[in-house]
This record gives C-alpha cells, sequence and structure tokens, in this order.
C-alpha cells in the first residue's frame, strides 16, 4: 500500500507548489468557494498561506439559504480569507432552469438535470466575478480532492478550475492536512455533503470516505473484497469522466509500505 508518511512535509510543499503555481502562470489572485466543507476550507488556508490574504478572494455562493451558511462564515475566518464575495445562486438557477424548460417544450426537469445545473451555474459565476474582479490575472481554484475524482462524484464541466492543490490527496489526507494547518476540527471532520441533495456524500456514494482511501492507496487488507470488487466496478464505470479533467495538481510525496 502507499501512504502520505509525513504531513508536515506534505504541508509544506503543497503552499510552496501552490505559490509556483502562480507565479509561473503569471497569476496574482485566487478566487475560491467556500462553502464551509473541509476542502474549500483546506484549499483556502493553503492559498492564503501561499499568496497572502491580500491576494485571496473567498467567494460564498448560496442558493437562496444556505443552512450551514455559518460554517462558511467560519471557515472564512479560519483560513484568514479576509476579502470575501456573496453571490446568491437562486436566481440564475431558476433562469437556467426555466431556459431548459422552455427548450424541452416545458417538459419536467429531472431530478439529476436540476442538481447539475446548480454546479454549473456556480462555475460560471466563479470564473466571471474573478475575471471582472482581476482581469487576466486571476485563477479559479478548484477543491475537489481524489477520492470524489476516483469516484466519479462530481459534475462534468462544474466545481472545477485552474488548478487543484487537493486533487491528488484523498479525503482522509486532506483532513489530515487540515489539522496539519491549524484549522478548526469541527470544520475539517465536517460530515461531507454536495449541499445540493440533503445526502451525505458516503450516502450518495454507497461507501464510507474510509473504504474508497484504502482502496485507492492500495490497502486492500482493510476493505472486504465484496467492497474492493464494488469500488472496482464502480470506478471503471466513472473512467469517462475522470478522463474530461485536465487541471494541474499538486502530487504529495508517498511511500510504499509492504505488509
Amino acid at each position: 500500500m502507499y501512504k502520505v508518511t509525513d504531513i508536515k512535509k506534505t504541508a509544506c510543499d503543497i503552499v510552496m507548489w501552490t505559490h509556483d503555481w502562480f507565479h509561473t502562470n503569471g497569476m496574482t489572485d485566487a478566487f475560491i468557494g467556500i462553502s464551509g466543507g473541509t476542502d474549500s476550507t483546506v484549499a483556502g488556508r493553503i492559498l492564503n498561506l501561499a499568496l497572502g490574504a491580500d491576494h485571496v478572494y473567498g467567494i460564498f455562493m448560496p442558493k437562496g439559504v444556505q443552512s450551514d451558511f455559518d460554517d462558511a462564515i467560519a471557515a472564512a475566518k479560519a483560513t484568514g480569507i479576509t476579502k470575501t464575495i456573496v453571490a446568491n445562486l437562486e436566481l440564475p438557477v431558476l433562469a437556467s432552469e426555466a431556459v431548459v424548460l422552455q427548450a424541452n417544450n416545458h417538459k419536467k426537469l429531472s431530478v439529476q438535470a436540476g442538481i447539475n445545473i446548480i454546479p454549473r451555474v456556480r462555475t460560471a459565476v466563479e470564473y466571471a466575478i474573478a475575471q471582472d474582479t482581476v482581469p487576466d490575472k486571476s485563477a479559479v481554484v478548484c477543491t475537489a480532492n481524489l477520492s470524489e475524482l476516483v469516484m466519479g462524484y462530481f459534475t462534468k464541466w462544474a466545481d472545477m478550475g485552474d488548478l487543484a492543490p487537493l486533487a491528488c490527496l484523498t479525503k482522509t489526507e486532506v483532513r489530515q492536512l487540515g489539522l496539519e494547518l491549524g484549522l478548526p476540527e469541527n470544520l475539517v471532520m465536517k460530515t461531507p455533503a454536495d449541499g445540493l441533495t440533503g445526502c451525505s456524500d458516503e450516502e450518495k456514494m454507497g461507501f464510507t470516505y474510509g473504504q474508497v482511501d484504502a482502496y485507492i492507496r492500495k490497502d486492500f487488507d482493510a476493505i472486504p473484497e465484496g467492497v474492493k470488487v464494488a469500488l472496482d466496478a464502480r470506478t471503471a464505470r466513472m473512467e469517462f469522466k475522470r478522463k474530461s479533467i485536465n487541471i494541474d495538481a499538486f502530487n504529495p510525496q508517498l511511500t510504499c509500505i509492504v505488509r
């Protein structure tokens, strides 16, 4: 199996990688959606350390009323992000839904199509705000982690970005990183949920993050054979989605551990 064994070094490396990415690509300012969840909180802290608070913008994007909006506010404060923007998505999402209904002769919008509109609108809003605020020098940051990407637990052409600092770190490793960076435990260990369906990530995927992360790092002794077979099938089905991703990502140093 493979493990990130030195989380302190990983924390230093990912901050330096992020700093270097902006310098190499001629970018000065980062724009990141802040939801109050683990990944955006950890990514926000990395950006603050890499670029400084003057060059990081946190965008709150509730759709109407967000039940855990207080967590988003707390996350921005914990990361050190002081430049924040509120962009309520209720009206643009309703407008997008209306366009689809009109195009389809007013047929009822399917549940999944309705869910996927939200992150696609979110991405369009992030890029527009970034371009309007810091033209030609801004980058939108993807907060996805490796566990989500391997499972295909993301919407194509949505919630991506120009760089993805966490895309090669599992959910377990992102949590370890967040604690190493001194972020509040209640935010780092918060139950992951998409905020769209009322279900947790694990309920939606049908697997725990512990199982997914053990599978990714080839710790097959930690999961039942039936779970491994099911994950083999799931990841094979999601290969077409992963092919749509082509974003620069930080690669952590992994140690091969032989049992």
